[in-house]
Formats: structure tokens, C-alpha cells, sequence
């Protein structure tokens, strides 16, 4: 791997970038622009359905708004005096990371694998916990705001996929498709997936 392609210091770049403060505003956004006609904010959400949204997306997670004891409220980023030292500018100097590899080498993207370890599958014990993985360290496309998808790279020994994630350059999402389905169509990795109507396990709901 070339050291001069997304070092060890872009991730550590990736980590300053601060988002948590701005999920629920940016849930809101979405849902104003693309939510149903019953609801288009969390707060309409709440009084529609009776429930909030889950915790990850209105910002709401114990785990997530107490970091390193220091309380992080939700705030809008249009009106927050602090979004340019926490987001804007961390986030402006991360988008350049990323694309001057692209540029001084002449690229259309990248290519990497979309988790870190096998992901658990129905024949492995049934103990009504969450998994603990497959992990990600790929959550960064989504903090620039690049166009990225995952595509079958082949198979592990005991017959479930693994995904290599492509990206590429903002606003390529076309051409990026395009690089997917070619993948597609040259490796026939894709396999349909086959529906059930319950679980395969006996005790599966």
C-alpha cells in the first residue's frame, strides 16, 4: 500500500471531524425534504407515530452524547457559532486529503474493503444478543460527502460474501455506478438472494 494514498493520518484527519452534534438536524433536513406526507421532522415523527426515532438518528445515545464525559447536545449547523472550528473546517481539509491522491495520480476512485472482520450469518449460535462486528472504518465517505457503493469481492470459506466498497470523486455517482455493475458483470460475484418467510434456525423468529 502506498503510504502517500490515504495514510494512517487521514483517519486520525477523519476523527475531527465532528458530527454527532448535527444528527438530528440533519434527520430533519432529509425528512423535510424527502419524508412522507404524514411527517417531515423528528418532532412530527414523535407525534404521528407515538415513538421517537431510534436513538443514532436524533442524537440521543447515551454512549454517543457523553464522550469523554464532555455532554454533546444537539444543535443546527446553520446557527452554531461553533460548526466551522468543529465540522467545516476539519471537514474542508479532509475532502482535500482525499482527492489529492486522486489528482496527482490521475484516478477515478478508490477501492477498499467495506468491514473489518466476517460477518455473522444464521448458522452461528442464536443467543438473542447484538453482533459484535462486522466493523467499518469507512464511515469517512459519508463525512465528505463522496459518492460510495459495495459490491461482492468474493466469498469466505464458509460460503458468506465479503464486500469491497468503491468510491470516487463528489458528484460521479453515475460513473461510479457504472464501475460497480462492470464489476458485477466481470466477476458474476452477485448472487440474488433467496427470500424466506421465517428463519432458518428452529428457534428463529
Amino acid at each position: 500500500m502506498d503510504e502517500g494514498i490515504l495514510p494512517a493520518s487521514f483517519a486520525k484527519m477523519a476523527s475531527r471531524v465532528a458530527t454527532y452534534a448535527y444528527v438530528q438536524d440533519g434527520t430533519n433536513r432529509f425528512l423535510a425534504a424527502f419524508g412522507p406526507t404524514e411527517y417531515h421532522s423528528a418532532a412530527e415523527y414523535l407525534k404521528v407515530v407515538g415513538t421517537p426515532l431510534f436513538p443514532s438518528s436524533i442524537g440521543t445515545e447515551d454512549t454517543a452524547r457523553n464522550l469523554g464525559g464532555v455532554r454533546i447536545d444537539q444543535r443546527a449547523l446553520d446557527t452554531d457559532p461553533d460548526a466551522e472550528r468543529s465540522y467545516h473546517a476539519p471537514r474542508r481539509a479532509m475532502l482535500s486529503a482525499y482527492l489529492e491522491p486522486l489528482d496527482r495520480l490521475t484516478l477515478d476512485g478508490y477501492v477498499y474493503p467495506a468491514i473489518q472482520m466476517p460477518p455473522p450469518d444464521e448458522t452461528m449460535p442464536q443467543n438473542g444478543g447484538l453482533s459484535d462486528g462486522p466493523h467499518s472504518a469507512t464511515s469517512w465517505v459519508n463525512m465528505i460527502g463522496v459518492p460510495a457503493v459495495v459490491v461482492v469481492g468474493g466469498y469466505y470459506p464458509g460460503g458468506l460474501p465479503f464486500g469491497l466498497e468503491f468510491s470516487a470523486r463528489p458528484w460521479k455517482d453515475g460513473e461510479l455506478l457504472g464501475y460497480a455493475y462492470s464489476w458485477e458483470q466481470a466477476t458474476r460475484h452477485r448472487r440474488p438472494p433467496i427470500l424466506v418467510e421465517k428463519g432458518l434456525l428452529p428457534n428463529a423468529p
